[in-house]
């Protein structure tokens, strides 16, 4: 995957995208390299060590989740992300009609 789709998944600017993959390259959790169909595009991978990782924190995801609804219908569950992301998306919506910050004018 791209740095912008990461800032575009995660909701965070590109360049918070950048320092934290270049944090994960620093612990071996992740590498670079040139997208054979496109030089101009850096693609991010897992490396061995990364992928070890996922899996042990996907399983703890899980392992959460299950605990978070327990005992809450399945229906209700889906209700309840359904109107999350749509508050999500008017706030992001509301968050991008706002005007740019101005420089510090000094």
């Amino acid at each position: 995957m791209t740095q912008k789709y990461l800032s575009d998944m995660t909701n965070v600017t590109e360049n918070t995208t950048v320092a934290m993959i270049n944090a994960m390259l620093r612990q071996g959790l992740v590498q670079r390299a040139k997208d054979k169909d496109d030089r101009r595009k850096l693609r991010i991978t897992l490396t061995d060590h990364g992928r070890a990782l996922e899996k042990e924190l996907m399983q703890y995801a899980i392992d959460i989740n299950k605990v978070a609804v327990a005992g809450i219908e399945p229906r209700e569950v889906e209700i309840c992300r359904s109107v999350l992301e749509r508050i999500s998306a008017n706030l992001a919506a509301e968050f991008d009609r706002l005007p740019a910050k101005p420089a510090d004018e000094g």
